[in-house]
């Protein structure tokens, strides 16, 4: 979803908000205008407040195309922009194998089969007449309707996502290559669980008890769900972002709240660091080997950590990306004791890159 200034009267419109303005803008006057014929627009993007988004697109274009003002007024009073998050893991289509396999079952191709997990969450922003129009959130008890959605938010961002981001490492470097593998392994799943109680103390916003663990129990019968083959590697696209967005906020506020260093957070953070600092480059691409697998780094900062790699020593580049404010937008080496101990955890999890001067 993206704004594109664009004649929406010439040609059929190339943006979503050019669709849904010459959308309603028809409707608008097919109904003469009828206030009562107004939508309730749920978007599903994974954009913060993606309804407000959405409307502030639609208004702007219509303003763009110079629009009667009738009809602008009857967008804002009779619409209804609803901000709403989605959360369930899709992992795509299955293996070939596993794919005939299924068509067989069904008695016919389905070109369009995936797979995904039965755990569901739609979270809409919305109030009583909104519930009342979205009639099928009372047949379906993952559709969660209610007038402020951030703390459902805050516990995808941080006990589903950031558990997540900050297993990937330990995970990889520890041979697994699925989740659902890892979760087999007693130890590992040990580990997930203080991790998590780690998270669970540290949320930004105040949620009930009661809602936390629900979501958190979620979260672990998800991760260990022997039917979906969601691979690490495909979590560490864009590693270094997610763990600035997912991850930071946490440390901050276990920090403020503990007066202590969360020792799973920082293990999971000099993991993410063991598998993001490339040990080679062909092209444009950088790799790092892990126990003689050879890993695709796909991080914008790939080409930085490898040039700091490359020209100074391990505990110096450490320093240097904890210290980077315009990766973290602030100083990590300024929080009491973390450097060292992320230096302390990455050394203990193996041994330098392989170009990193000695």
């Amino acid at each position: 979803m993206a704004y594109s200034e664009e004649i929406i009267a010439d040609l059929i419109p190339a943006s979503f908000p050019g669709k849904m303005l010459a959308y309603l803008h028809h409707r608008y006057t097919y109904f003469n205008g009828d206030l009562t014929k107004g939508l309730t627009i749920v978007p599903t993007e994974l954009l913060d407040k993606n309804g407000d988004l959405l409307k502030g697109f639609v208004l702007d274009l219509a303003e763009f195309n110079k629009m009667d003002e009738s009809f602008i007024q009857w967008l804002k009073s009779a619409n209804t922009f609803c901000n709403s998050l989605v959360d369930r893991i899709v992992p795509g289509v299955p293996e070939k194998n596993e794919l005939k396999e299924k068509h067989k079952q069904l008695g016919y191709t389905d070109d369009l089969l995936l797979v995904s997990e039965p755990f569901g969450l739609w979270a809409i922003e919305g109030d009583a007449a909104v519930i009342e129009k979205l009639s099928f959130s009372t047949i379906d008890s993952g559709v969660k309707i209610i007038p402020d959605i951030s703390i459902y938010k805050e516990l995808k961002l941080r006990l589903l996502n950031a558990t997540h981001i900050l297993s990937t490492g330990k995970a990889i470097l520890s041979g697994f290559h699925t989740v659902r593998e890892a979760m087999n392994d007693q130890k590992f799943e040990e580990w997930i669980k203080e991790l998590m109680s780690e998270i669970d103390v540290s949320l930004t916003i105040d949620i009930a008890e009661e809602i936390r663990k629900e979501f958190e129990q979620s979260v672990f019968s998800r991760f260990a769900n022997p039917f979906i083959e969601h691979h690490w590697s495909s979590i560490t696209l864009n590693f270094t972002t997610k763990m600035k967005i997912r991850v930071i906020p946490l440390i901050d506020m276990f920090v403020s709240n503990h007066g202590k260093l969360p020792e799973k957070m920082c293990y999971g953070f000099a993991a993410y660091l063991r598998f993001s600092i490339p040990d080679n480059q062909i092209g444009d691409q950088y790799f790092i080997t892990i126990d003689n697998a050879e890993f695709l780094i796909k991080d914008q900062y790939a080409d930085y950590f490898y040039s700091l790699s490359a020209s100074h020593k391990l505990a110096e580049v450490i320093h240097e990306i904890c210290a980077n404010v315009d990766i973290w937008g602030k100083d990590l080496t300024l929080i009491p004791g973390f450097f060292k101990s992320i230096l302390n955890h990455y050394l203990a999890l193996d041994s330098k890159p392989l170009n990193t001067v000695a």
